[in-house]
């Protein structure tokens, strides 16, 4: 199961390298001039073999401040020339691809400032067998931009990094989740709403939910819960062997008013912070909340809804 959900997210990711939110990089160039004041994209030969041409953009990244909304989906092995530190000058950024085995690769992100060879600057992943990144521009005030990258592993695990050049331009400063993240027409980045992103829970069976991030510089941030898609037959409602008690969810906030899910009555999850709560729709229509908690040791291990085991709760299906 977990083969599957992660083969979904990975053609997922490969559609959103199509499109993104703020700019239209030109295709087939091996090198993409962004000029951060004119705002145009030029296809001009970085050296006498590239082939030139040119393209109309949207608004680039000044010296002094960010562009709202700025995306831009790097494809593998084609460099693009950006002003990722806002000094004025265009960095080149590439999403190098390597293999390294039948189904795996290792992929490289790697930033010469200032379009400078020696000048060079990466972020290594290594033996995963997918790869996708995107410049964007999460906080319009920090003078950066930021570079993320998802992947997925062997393990059918997905990983995700956002790096951003520190201060004295020497190295990235990285932050790492485990989450998969997608950018797409469909599902744009904005700077307000961040971009899509999935990971993986066992909160009532193992699925991928869904929510909206953006990247500080503590780490990855959620901007909303996370959501569950209740529309594949897999995540078909549970059957409760137990009566449960819910909070019922008004317009303005969780209420006092308790309602009761009767045994054999079915629950259909909502959506949850993954630490405190879990919302449930009920057959009247109307929202239910229930507490949660999350154990994780070896002596207490499982997922605890208003203090029971969740497994005596339901039927649950979890991923092999």
């Amino acid at each position: 199961m977990k083969r599957i959900m992660s083969t979904m997210l990975a053609l997922l990711a490969a559609v959103s390298m199509t499109a993104c939110i703020g700019v239209n990089k030109p295709e087939n160039n091996p090198e993409n001039t962004a000029d951060p004041t004119s705002g145009a994209v030029s296809t001009e030969a970085a050296s006498s073999d590239s082939p030139a041409g040119s393209e109309e953009a949207t608004e680039q990244p000044s010296a002094s401040t960010g562009i709202a909304d700025y995306c831009l989906s790097l494809s593998n092995n084609e460099p693009v020339m950006v002003d990722i530190d806002f000094d004025g000058v265009e960095d080149r950024v590439l999403f190098k691809q390597e293999p390294v085995s039948e189904w795996d690769y290792d992929y490289t992100l790697i930033v010469n400032l200032s379009g400078d060879e020696a000048n060079e600057i990466k972020y290594d992943v290594k033996n995963v067998y997918d790869g996708f990144a995107w410049i964007v521009d999460c906080d319009t005030d920090d003078s950066r931009l930021d570079i993320l990258i998802s992947s997925v592993e062997g393990s059918d695990d997905w990983e995700s990094a956002a790096c951003k050049l520190n201060d004295e331009r020497t190295d990235f400063n990285t932050v790492t989740d485990w989450v998969s993240i997608y950018i797409s027409t469909d599902e744009p980045f904005s700077t307000e709403n961040g971009f899509c992103a999935t990971r993986q829970s066992d909160v009532l069976g193992t699925r991928n939910l869904r929510t909206n991030m953006t990247v500080t510089n503590e780490g990855f941030m959620e901007l909303t819960p996370y959501y569950y898609d209740n529309s594949s037959d897999i995540y078909s409602p549970l059957t409760l062997l137990r009566d449960m008690t819910v909070f019922i969810v008004g317009d303005n906030g969780v209420t006092d008013e308790e309602f009761i899910i009767k045994e054999g009555e079915t629950i259909t999850p909502i959506c949850t912070d993954l630490n405190s709560y879990l919302d449930l729709s009920l057959a009247d229509g109307r929202t239910g909340r229930i507490a949660i908690e999350c154990h994780n040791t070896d002596d207490d291990w499982g997922i605890y809804l208003d203090g029971v085991k969740q497994d005596d709760y339901a039927e649950i299906h979890y991923a092999d």
